[in-house]
């Protein structure tokens, strides 16, 4: 989408150096963002969702090295520099710099003098972990860590099952989302023995393994910011409607259709530092103006539980598969609550029928197949735990002559059959739904 402005209107200029502008300018840029990036013809198979992005894919056992960055939020993940398994650096453009080419950190502080700075680089990915029991096993003060009374390990490193599968559902559907791959290790060189929270550990290893890791990769594209602060300025919800009223009608069926898929994940992290503003790639032209701006929600981990804030609750089928995605459907009032301003109380948002109707053509796309492969990639059946012991222990009473193995694999597929039809159901409450 190409920005035009009229001449008595201050041109909201872009800078090269970073994507801070006038404040003036960031709501022009939301006035004329896009939501959906998808096109007509859009309709990503099985075979699609397994090889997602297959040639920029990262291989099933990563190497990378770890590189210090404030990590914000509770759960895990850390930053590093992708490379090879001899050490070696790998750029952005899938070159390779030399390990012993690069500059590395003197104890002083400094870089040493004479060699390559991978700055800007070397291809830069974020690693979301759990604390695997090799993790366990070979690293002496590691201490799984877990911040809210009555959490679990296991139900604090959901995400990296629920964000993979809520961000697959939002792709296929041809919603802009930071691309993620579940990848079976990821070998990271120098690792603090906690790269979470890298000042509580005693010792950096040459080498750690985190297994059933997610790497992502964000969308390439410049951030729009008009202030720097500690979790980017994002934008909210309200702040969003507001800008849209002059925006195109499309812009605006657009954005009411992305509502309703957020509602249908029970997509509960949805305050201003989960969405952000990005200059699409290759969209800054001669004279630093962006021509083509998107709106995206970034981060979809807290999903497929209650839609409360309360219950800190993701990757709970007892809780999700209940919740409705219209509170009232003959009205199209959503069944989650979205916050609309800075610190204000969340609110529920009523969808017109075009915004319904649009969303309604994107599902008719996505069948129960595909879905079945989403929650597959993204193992949701090692989201919930509580889920999976419960069919076990059904199983086990029903075939007591099978093995452990057998019952764990059926337990599984049983699991992702009833995550697929909690989706297909509430797609289906999304088809029927009539706005008055």
């Amino acid at each position: 989408m190409s920005v035009t402005l009229s001449a008595k209107e201050p041109e909201p200029a872009l800078r090269a150096s970073h994507g801070y502008v006038s404040e003036a300018d960031r709501q022009r840029y939301m006035s004329q963002a896009v939501f959906y990036t998808g096109t007509a013809d859009w309709f990503p198979g099985v075979d699609d969702i397994k090889n997602y992005k297959a040639a920029e894919a990262p291989a099933p056992v990563t190497y990378c090295h770890y590189f210090l960055r404030v990590n914000l939020g509770t759960n895990p993940k850390f930053r590093c520099y992708l490379a090879d398994k001899d050490r070696n650096y790998i750029t952005t453009k899938g070159l390779v710099i030399p390990f012993d080419d690069v500059a590395q950190v003197t104890p002083t502080g400094e870089l040493e003098d004479a060699k390559e700075n991978v700055l800007g680089k070397a291809e830069e990915v974020r690693v979301k972990y759990y604390p695997t029991e090799w993790a366990l096993e070979h690293i002496s003060d590691y201490k799984p860590r877990h911040d809210r009374k009555n959490d679990t390990p296991e139900a604090k490193y959901k995400d990296r099952y629920t964000e993979v599968a809520a961000a697959r559902v939002m792709w296929a559907l041809g919603f802009p989302v930071d691309d993620l791959w579940p990848v079976r290790e990821v070998h990271c060189f120098g690792c603090p023995s906690d790269p979470f929270y890298p000042n509580k550990s005693k010792k950096i290893y040459p080498e750690l393994v985190f297994e059933d890791a997610v790497v992502e990769r964000r969308i390439k594209g410049k951030k729009i910011e008009s202030e720097p602060t500690l979790f980017g300025q994002g934008w909210d919800w309200g702040e969003a409607r507001a800008a849209l009223k002059g925006a195109s009608r499309q812009q605006q069926i657009e954005f009411e259709g992305l509502l309703v898929i957020l509602s249908l994940l029970n997509h509960i992290s949805n305050d201003f530092e989960q969405q952000r503003i990005v200059c699409d790639k290759g969209s800054i032209g001669a004279d630093g103006l962006c021509n083509r701006t998107i709106m995206m929600v970034q981060d979809l981990g807290s999903t497929f539980g209650h839609k409360s804030k309360e219950y800190k609750s993701k990757g709970s089928f007892k809780h999700w598969s209940k919740e409705p995605v219209f509170s009232d459907p003959g009205k199209c009032v959503l069944n989650l609550e979205f916050s609309t301003e800075h610190d204000s109380k969340d609110v529920k948002l009523t969808i017109s029928q075009e915004g319904v109707d649009f969303i309604k053509s994107k599902l008719s796309r996505l069948p129960e197949e595909s879905v079945h492969a989403i929650f597959e990639l993204a193992k949701m059946d090692k989201a919930d735990q509580e889920l999976k012991k419960d069919l076990v222990k059904d199983l086990k009473k029903e075939h007591k002559d099978w093995d452990k193995d057998r019952i764990k694999e059926e337990a599984s597929r049983l699991s992702l059959t009833m995550w697929t039809a909690a989706f297909m159901r509430k797609a289906d409450e999304i088809r029927q739904a009539s706005c008055k």
